[in-house]
């Protein structure tokens, strides 16, 4: 990791984090959880981890595991309803309101919150299955960890 990202891990891991302290995990040595808890700020008295008690993280399907790999990220959507006929646009927009709920959703088409690669599958789905056949372009893209 560079200066940049171990400064945003650090920060994550003081502001409340989940992080995993499971020695055991055949996975840990990629997995952001277990990287960022060397982080955490040695007064801190509480912090947010995994339970290593629960069931759901033994084995090798921990679903607190987040890789340490860097993927390709939306950032915003202005432009996708633009080009899409009113109508269609209108019931895309719709759906992903139902589904993101309004908040949410006004910042992922605003670029405030990045559109990971499930959300992109889940847009592209949304989208084709209400007629758009072109591919679904965001504003812009970011390549950083799923935080």
């Amino acid at each position: 990791m560079n200066a940049n990202e171990l400064t945003i891990l650090k920060d994550k891991a003081k502001h409340g984090f989940i992080v995993c302290f499971n020695k055991e995990c055949y996975r840990r040595e990629h997995c952001l959880r277990w990287i960022a808890k060397d982080y955490v700020p040695q007064n801190t008295f509480v912090q947010k981890s995994v339970n290593l008690a629960s069931e759901a993280v033994q084995g090798n399907n921990c679903p607190m595991f987040l890789k340490d790999q860097k993927v390709k990220m939306g950032k915003g959507m202005i432009h996708l309803f633009e080009d899409m006929p009113r109508k269609m646009g209108d019931t895309v927009k719709a759906q992903l309101i139902s589904e993101f709920k309004r908040t949410y959703f006004y910042e992922y088409r605003n670029g405030k919150r990045l559109i990971t690669p499930i959300m992109q599958n889940f847009i592209a789905k949304i989208c084709n299955q209400n007629g758009w056949d072109k591919p679904v372009i965001y504003d812009d893209y970011v390549v950083d960890y799923e935080w």
